[in-house]
């Protein structure tokens, strides 16, 4: 069986995107992690929206609204509006992937070792790829 494959990839846009505003703004912390490769049984509503509740909590992001739609005949968006920003979900089981998209203002900052580790335990994809970005 061939090993699963996961890349994390930080990248520094701050130097690059410099203006006038840099030192006015927030902290912003973003993440990108896309999966493939993952049943699509585990890509189920109900336990996908569950799983990411638990994460919320374990970052100890704070859910403001929660919206999600199913696609016909697959996939779904799910959207968690957060105190500290959003948590965005699509997923097209009809191919095994997932694409979570995580942007917070928290004080303590995520780690994605952590947040892959966690998510390759649940979802036991074939590839993953986490992209920390900071601009």
């Amino acid at each position: 069986m061939k090993r699963p494959k996961t890349n994390i990839f930080h990248l520094d846009f701050q130097k690059e995107t410099e203006c006038a505003w840099q030192n006015s703004r927030p902290i912003l912390r973003h993440l990108v992690l896309e999966s493939e490769g993952i049943a699509s049984s585990s890509l189920e509503h109900q336990k996908l929206i569950t799983i990411l509740e638990r994460l919320c909590d374990k970052l100890k992001l704070h859910i403001v609204q929660k919206l999600d739609h199913r696609f016909v005949p697959y996939g779904k968006s799910i959207v968690f509006i957060l105190s500290e920003s959003h948590l965005a979900v699509h997923t097209w089981p009809e191919n095994g992937y997932i694409h979570i998209d995580l942007v917070t203002c928290a004080k303590e900052e995520i780690n994605p070792q952590e947040m892959v580790l966690g998510f390759r335990k649940i979802f036991k994809p074939r590839n993953t790829r986490l992209l920390k970005l900071k601009y």
